[in-house]
């Protein structure tokens, strides 16, 4: 982590200088844009209207549904940058709606949404994207809560009075599921409890560009392998809420589990490992810890569909029937043991259009 902050800052001071040049060459007022309609006239600048759109919702007052509190926007903030990637300024964009006045030319805007300690007008395009979020600060807190959302319009021409959106979309990523029984005969002579259901090798922290980087095996992950109460680090809350579920469920034969909890996982495009002895870097899975007879069994789905691992703003749906005994850890590779049947349905993770009207 220490490398990408130093290239943070060595982008930051290059920028900066960069950006004191095209400032030095094309003027000052030629390039930045205004707030003030007599001042732009005088220049014969464009007004432009920004709106947040796709998963963004500004609200007005505390709502505990979760659906709700899954797009909702707390605070955002709008980069404007010159198509070289330089900022040329940043505004509040938590109404959802922002307007100023651009020369014409190519621009890229970018919003920020649910996300604090931003960088302010000094950073580049590069240095935004760079820009690290742990996944725990995402959460469905009713009176704080949001997921952080990212959106940008990049190379888009402004030669005339415009009204644009921008499409947000969250950086973590849904997965629901349904567990079913499907017993062979001999499994219905034993007990069978489900336990816990939860998400292993999860990245605990990505980048806010569209390209998310692949964490090394020393940075923040959670639950590597199996279950874990705390991050790698120690030094990060465990998001219990978004990672595991205690159920301590008996399942008959022909039951199944429908709760209604879902987890929240980052980006992970890491492809598999199945080394059960070493940490490493590897795909993120959907856990199911069961007991039969009182002896301790896993089913893992791992989600890694076609090699293209997790991305971000997806929708899992995990549909998984177990048949007969499982494995000694959630790391071994089950598929040859006929012990489970699973399926994956991956769908684009969209909860409405754009930016709704405040609630009363």
């Amino acid at each position: 982590m220490q490398y990408y902050m130093k290239q943070r800052i060595y982008r930051s001071l290059v920028g900066a200088v960069l950006i004191a040049l095209l400032l030095t060459f094309f003027g000052c007022d030629s390039i930045k844009p205004v707030r003030c309609k007599e001042c732009a006239e005088d220049k014969d600048m464009r007004h432009v209207t920004v709106t947040l759109g796709g998963e963004a919702r500004i609200l007005t007052k505390v709502y505990g549904v979760t659906d709700t509190l899954e797009r909702v926007v707390r605070n955002s903030r709008l980069y404007v940058f010159t198509q070289e990637g330089y900022q040329i300024n940043n505004y509040d964009a938590t109404s959802g709606q922002v307007e100023f006045y651009l020369t014409d030319g190519v621009y890229e805007f970018v919003a920020v949404c649910n996300m604090t300690d931003l960088p302010g007008t000094e950073a580049t395009r590069e240095d935004l994207f760079a820009m690290m979020a742990g996944i725990e600060r995402n959460t469905l807190t009713p009176e704080v809560g949001g997921f952080i959302m990212v959106g940008a319009l990049p190379d888009h021409i402004i030669k005339e009075d415009e009204k644009i959106t921008v499409l947000v979309e969250r950086l973590v990523s849904k997965v629901s599921f349904k567990v079913r029984t499907d017993f062979e005969d001999f499994m219905t002579e034993y007990p069978f409890i489900v336990d816990a259901v939860y998400m292993t090798n999860v990245p605990g922290t990505t980048n806010l560009g569209p390209s998310h980087i692949k964490l090394k095996a020393d940075d923040p992950w959670y639950n590597r392998m199996n279950y874990e109460s705390v991050d790698t680090t120690g030094k990060r809350p465990y998001p219990e809420e978004m990672l595991y579920g205690a159920f301590h469920k008996e399942m008959a034969n022909g039951d199944s589990i429908a709760s209604g909890h879902v987890f929240y996982i980052y980006p992970n495009p890491h492809e598999d490992n199945r080394d059960t002895t070493v940490w490493s870097t590897r795909a993120t899975r959907f856990v199911v810890k069961a007991r039969i007879n009182n002896n301790v069994t896993y089913y893992a789905v791992t989600l890694n569909k076609d090699g293209r691992g997790v991305a971000a703003n997806k929708h899992y749906h995990i549909d998984l029937t177990i048949r007969n005994w499982g494995t000694d850890h959630p790391e071994e590779n089950p598929d040859d043991m006929g012990s489970m049947i699973p399926s994956i349905r991956i769908e684009d993770w969209k909860d409405g259009g754009g930016v709704l009207e405040p609630d009363l």
